[in-house]
């Protein structure tokens, strides 16, 4: 989506990050053990070196170790952390920001590479790895292999966790055309629907300046949320109908008789005064 990169993931999701994947100490630790090999005493830099999550296990190894951050506000809840105000990092976007030195490791973990959204912007930052290894260094990418034959039309829906007070799934929709995937964690529970570990007035700022121009998969995913927000979200709901009112997307939309409108202020509206 447009203006979707690194610092947009950062901004959205640092207030949780921590809380979403504390239960990764295991592949941590085995993320760090690899790397500290491949390091061999060296210095190391992480590109997207978000909390710290894998940095401040390899700097407790012994390492010297520096990081390229988009995200001021995951930096800060790295400087939070034992040990985080040691690391220098640098904030800016790492297909292009300069550290100083060489590094005998870069490493970009967790699927990173994807929030580049373009083919361009990954061979850049491909680039800038080489401009910072050393003769003997290496960039190591960690990255999932999407399973495409678990999608049917394009998309794929799965179940993550359920338990008796609360559910996650996940929705994902493939571009084949652009060769990209629109990816989000829901949450249900007795609170409502809501995005995993996202910032709703950040969703929706990002809802109200993308959701125009999106491609007609995204767009239908964007107004479900807007749509989601308003009627679970009573903090939230005058913002979800202002910006329905406003893009007026799927004002004229055909219904059938008994159906409701997928215009936002309709939908909403209808489902608040079910409840």
């Amino acid at each position: 989506m447009d203006g979707y990169g690194t610092r947009m993931f950062g901004e959205l999701n640092a207030e949780r990050y921590d809380a979403i994947y504390d239960d990764m100490i295991a592949e941590t630790n085995d993320s760090a053990a690899t790397l500290a090999e491949l390091a061999d005493g060296g210095r190391v830099l992480e590109f997207a070196i978000g909390t710290g999550r894998v940095a401040l296990s390899l700097a407790a190894c012994g390492l010297s170790v520096s990081g390229i951050e988009a995200s001021e506000a995951m930096v800060e809840k790295l400087r939070e952390k034992p040990g985080g105000s040691d690391i220098p990092v640098v904030i800016g976007d790492m297909a292009e920001v300069r550290v100083e030195g060489r590094f005998d490791l870069i490493y970009l973990v967790f699927n990173t590479i994807f929030n580049l959204t373009t083919q361009e912007a990954q061979v850049r930052c491909f680039k800038n790895a080489e401009r910072h290894l050393s003769e003997r260094g290496v960039f190591v990418v960690e990255t999932v292999v999407p399973d495409f034959s678990e999608y049917v039309d394009g998309q794929r829906m799965k179940g993550s966790w359920a338990n008796i007070e609360a559910a996650r799934f996940e929705i994902a929709i493939h571009d084949r055309v652009a060769q990209t995937v629109a990816f989000q964690r829901i949450v249900i529970s007795e609170e409502g629907t809501r995005p995993d570990g996202l910032d709703l007035p950040a969703l929706l700022y990002r809802i109200e300046n993308e959701m125009r121009d999106a491609a007609p998969e995204a767009q239908w995913t964007m107004n479900w949320a807007l749509g989601e927000i308003g009627i679970h979200f009573p903090d939230h709901r005058e913002r979800a109908l202002a910006i329905g009112e406003t893009l007026g997307i799927y004002r004229d939309y055909p219904v059938s008789k008994g159906c409701i409108s997928p215009f936002v202020p309709i939908w909403i509206n209808e489902m608040v005064s079910r409840q």
